[in-house]
């Protein structure tokens, strides 16, 4: 059966073309403990195959640094394919999966909340079959079909809990929505103003409504599920009450942020506030941001000063601190002042449209097209 899962892979690895991703996305520094946490858990796909219907694969990514993934062919009575070994992870993202040479694929990329398999040479796959080489989460199962249990388009935070089980999401767009076996069973709120604590790392959100309360406190802190395993990089307690209950009900569980990975890039400056940028008004290159997302820091240059900052991000939201610059003189130095007066201490929105990233808030749009 080896044999057939290792025919699959060369019918793969005949039709991918290299995109140089081995060579760009080689680090060999390892992630830090919140990107490890982030990708740790079952994921899930089917896979093409040369000769039956498709593998359904599945691979767990175990917190204490070991793996396990099953392979199974469709259409062939065959046993399952099982294998067990250790696993880790370096600061771009790429999941490493230790194993014995001709025992199947070995590197995964993590963007975007997925698990792209990599080819031989750890590059990217960018042939027509390249969409059938991405892992998905796999949903865990849990009693009640009236628990939805979904993410919705456009959630920005998502926190769940066991015994009883709970769900949380939030879209800081358009409400909190609470969901439990147990009573309150459903409570929908708008988001109130984020509430910082002084003595933690923590935000909360204290929403008071006709319908009931719901109140949200979300700590940075490694939090493990207790029936998956999966590791989150947040603590979150929920305190719900419908109407006028006397007591509200008390909850405990794990939580994330929804954050594209895409960011995590070099990005050049094309327009600020509609005006496009001339590269030609920088002797030095045209202003460029460097997202980190396993240490949140930003990093660049202002087309003269090199900059640095720390970025915290909530679903869309990027929080920037006071970024810190050299303090050199140069033409289209103008510009450099712009755009640090956009980004210094401020929130912006982020998104993408093709190969550019867009940051925006209520006053200013800046543009910038993805680095090669």
């Amino acid at each position: 059966m080896k044999l057939i899962f290792l025919l699959s892979l060369a019918f793969l690895f005949g039709i991918t073309a290299c995109n140089q991703f081995g060579r760009e996305h080689s680090s060999s520094k390892p992630a830090d403990s919140e990107l490890l946490q982030s990708v740790s858990g079952d994921w899930t796909g089917v896979l093409p195959c040369a000769d039956c219907s498709g593998i359904q694969f599945e691979l767990s990514l175990h917190p204490d640094g070991t793996y396990a993934e099953t392979s199974v062919y469709e259409g062939k009575n065959a046993a399952p394919v099982t294998q067990e070994g250790k696993w880790s992870m370096s600061a771009d993202s790429v999941v490493m999966l230790e194993k014995e040479m001709h025992e199947g694929q070995g590197k995964f990329l993590f963007r975007g909340n997925q698990l792209r398999m990599l080819d031989i040479q750890g590059n990217e796959i960018v042939s027509k079959l390249a969409d059938q080489y991405i892992l998905s989460r796999k949903e865990i199962s849990v009693p009640g079909e009236q628990v939805a249990a979904k993410r919705r388009p456009g959630v920005d935070f998502t926190a769940r809990g066991n015994e009883p089980f709970w769900l949380l999401e939030i879209d800081f767009e358009k409400g909190m929505y609470f969901h439990s076996l147990n009573e309150p069973k459903e409570l929908n709120t708008p988001v109130p103003e984020l509430v910082r604590q002084q003595d933690a790392a923590a935000v909360s959100y204290r929403a008071q409504t006709e319908a009931g309360n719901l109140f949200v406190t979300i700590l940075k802190d490694s939090c493990f599920d207790s029936m998956s395993g999966q590791g989150y990089p947040y603590a979150v307690t929920v305190s719900a009450k419908v109407g006028t209950d006397a007591a509200p009900t008390e909850l405990t569980g794990c939580g994330m942020y929804i954050i594209d990975y895409r960011l995590n890039d070099i990005w050049a400056l094309e327009k600020i506030n509609g005006v496009d940028v001339k590269p030609g008004d920088f002797p030095k290159g045209v202003p460029v941001l460097e997202f980190h997302l396993n240490d949140n820091t930003l990093m660049g240059n202002g087309g003269c000063n090199q900059l640095k900052g720390n970025i915290e991000i909530r679903g869309n939201q990027i929080e920037v601190s006071p970024i810190t610059s050299t303090r050199m003189a140069c033409p289209g130095l103008q510009i450099e002042q712009q755009l640090l007066e956009v980004l210094s201490g401020k929130t912006l929105s982020y998104q993408f449209d093709a190969l550019k990233l867009i940051l925006s808030n209520e006053k200013n749009i800046l543009v910038f097209k993805k680095v090669d």
